[in-house]
Formats: C-alpha cells, structure tokens, sequence
C-alpha cells in the first residue's frame, strides 16, 4: 500500500502534461528493494498504478473534454501506448 500511496503523490494531471512541452516530473526515480520473490508484486503494482493514472485521467479532466464521444479515442490511445509509471524501478 505504501508503494502505491507514494506513486499516487507523484501524479500529473492529464492537463499539466499536455501543456508543457518536455515530459514534467516531480521525481526522477522511486527505488524498492525487494527480493525475488516479491518481483511480480512490484509488476503487479505497476501495472494497478498505470490503471490508477488513466482512471485519475479520465475521471479529473474536464466534464467536456472525456464526454462519452471523447473517452473512446482517449482509451484506444491508452491502450496502444500502455506502459508502467517510468519512475519505478526495482533494485
């Protein structure tokens, strides 16, 4: 949970992204050591934090801006471009 609460903090809004031309950041890097066995927690966590950002994504931005007709493009995009948060890396 504390992964996931100190992923949440570093989230820019969909908004601020669009707007400035290189990629802003509030961290460069978020290390976690683990051992290997808790690996596929981290992918795991990774990949419910990359639904967490599309979720604030679509449900923070604008009333106009995700109306129905605009959420479709908006999540075929997201699909097609779906990586993990860049700043996590496991150690």
């Amino acid at each position: 949970m504390s992964l996931l609460g100190a992923q949440q903090t570093v989230y820019i809004p969909l908004e601020v992204r669009e707007q400035v031309e290189a990629k802003p950041t509030k961290i460069d890097r978020l290390g976690v050591l683990v051992n290997s066995e808790s690996e596929s927690y981290v992918d795991e966590v990774k990949a419910r934090e990359t639904g967490r950002i599309v979720c604030r994504d679509i449900g923070d931005s604008d009333l106009e801006r995700m109306s129905p007709p605009e959420y479709v493009p908006f999540s075929r995009l997201c699909v097609a471009v779906c990586t993990y948060p860049h700043f996590l890396s496991v150690h």
